[in-house]
């Protein structure tokens, strides 16, 4: 049986206390098989090999104090195409940072828009549920996250599964998710699954240091690309 339990308090507290120890780790991903779509079918048509290709890209967390950042590692392997591609294919757009108040999703240049960081509030309602597994000899429970999406077609929720560990005491994860009573030791989107790969003991000491850029929330941000979007399909 679910136990839902809103850890708005407990957010509080993590977040609140700086964690003694810095850490990096590294995660790697696997793409979740799904209906065909006209996007993944381009994709794939261009990038044969672009869905195992992903399972060769690797992603490094950075925690210090209350701060993280989460980002692609340089990844020579691919071409700079085939390297994108294959990070739309897992739904990942960019870099993203967090404090204490705030998750940073830097956003890519595009013909609408200058690059920039989209600021939304952490993570505050979890759902604790009262389900355990086992990952790499770590005790993980399981948690999920309805994040909130706005885009110019309207505002969508979509639910994210974490596994945490009580065991390493730091409230931080993948993708900018945080809030959890533990490390996130896998996090399940609904395009793809990251998960724990190593410890990266020669980076403890790695600055979080977030990029210049302008700060828009989510609102503003796809409130500014629609007019946009508009304006261009009205002179078209």
């Amino acid at each position: 049986m679910k136990l839902k339990i809103t850890i708005f308090i407990l957010l509080h507290f993590v977040l609140s206390h700086s964690q003694k120890n810095n850490l990096s780790v590294t995660y790697k991903c696997k793409v979740i098989e799904k209906k065909e779509s006209k996007l993944r079918k381009m994709m794939l048509d261009a990038y044969p090999n672009i869905e195992n290709n992903t399972e060769k890209i690797e992603f490094v967390l950075n925690i210090n104090d209350n701060k993280s950042s989460f980002s692609v590692l340089n990844n020579k392997i691919f071409e700079t195409k085939e390297l994108e591609a294959s990070l739309l294919i897992l739904g990942f757009l960019g870099n993203v940072w967090t404090d204490k108040d705030y998750v940073y999703e830097q956003q890519p240049e595009n013909y609408v828009y200058k690059s920039c960081l989209v600021k939304s509030e952490v993570p505050k309602n979890w759902e604790l549920i009262n389900e355990t597994k086992d990952i790499d000899n770590y005790k993980c429970y399981k948690a999920i996250y309805k994040k909130e999406i706005i885009n110019p077609r309207g505002v969508f929720y979509e639910n994210i599964t974490a596994w945490y560990c009580p065991e390493l005491p730091y409230s931080f994860g993948p993708l900018g998710l945080c809030g959890l009573p533990g490390l996130i030791i896998e996090a399940q989107t609904k395009n793809a699954v990251y998960g724990l790969y190593k410890f990266n003991t020669d980076q403890n000491s790695q600055m979080i240091i977030k990029p210049k850029l302008d700060e828009l929330t989510t609102k503003e941000y796809f409130t500014i690309t629609k007019a946009k979007m508009d304006e261009f399909f009205k002179e078209k």
